[in-house]
């Protein structure tokens, strides 16, 4: 079995929560192992449910400033082709361990009154609403798996081809504005999916429905 097709069975019901699984093969073992409560977490706001929890974390910037966005970023946050985004990459560390690797775009009206220091005390969504004066509504994600390429890989601690979890998020205001794209890879040694399911019947037919947190 493919260590991909592996990964894609564990992600196969969604409800995101901090693993306590073992290593698996292809990643390298932390010298003291991450022990964490094995407590549901929403799955929109993960970091912001992470820190209400008392967990410290920790952010390292790796690139900060503004870029003309890829094709598909671009089309998420409905720009036209000469626009420039604010492109924030980092990496989240949770006791002292990588967790994920993230990049972040974000309108350049939003992004120019952004600072880098910013992100060091508090999660970029906590930025847009507190500083940039931005009321968040709701959100668009697709989750999905891939695998590790070598420069991912030195950032997260595992090895090249080893198996992420990435979500690709969309962020929108009331107005119904995208105001984020968001690309987020997690290790999948720490972290994978849950989901609570209810058996649903009527006269006409059964049916899986799945029980909000």
């Amino acid at each position: 079995m493919s260590r991909l097709k592996y990964f894609l069975d564990l992600i196969s019901v969604p409800t995101l929560i901090l693993s306590l699984k073992p290593r698996q093969h292809g990643t390298i073992a932390a010298e003291s192992p991450v022990h964490f409560e094995p407590t549901k977490l929403k799955l929109a706001g993960m970091i912001e449910d992470i820190i209400a929890m008392g967990t410290k974390t920790r952010t390292r910037i790796l690139n900060f400033g503004f870029v003309h966005p890829p094709k598909k970023v671009r089309e998420n946050l409905g720009l036209n082709g000469e626009a420039r985004v604010l492109r924030i990459e980092r990496i989240r560390f949770i006791k002292g361990q990588p967790i994920s690797y993230i990049v972040s775009y974000i309108p350049s009206d939003l992004g120019e009154k952004i600072n880098i220091k910013d992100l060091l005390v508090q999660p970029l969504m906590n930025v847009l609403e507190d500083k940039c004066n931005v009321k968040i509504a709701r959100g668009s994600q697709v989750i999905g798996a891939t695998l590790a390429d070598s420069r991912v890989a030195s950032f997260l601690e595992v090895m090249t081809g080893a198996p992420l979890l990435r979500i690709e998020r969309v962020a929108y205001d009331t107005r119904k504005r995208p105001i984020e794209y968001i690309a987020m890879l997690y290790r999948s040694d720490r972290y994978h999916f849950t989901m609570d399911f209810i058996r649903k019947r009527s006269e006409s037919k059964a049916q899986w429905d799945y029980i909000s947190p």
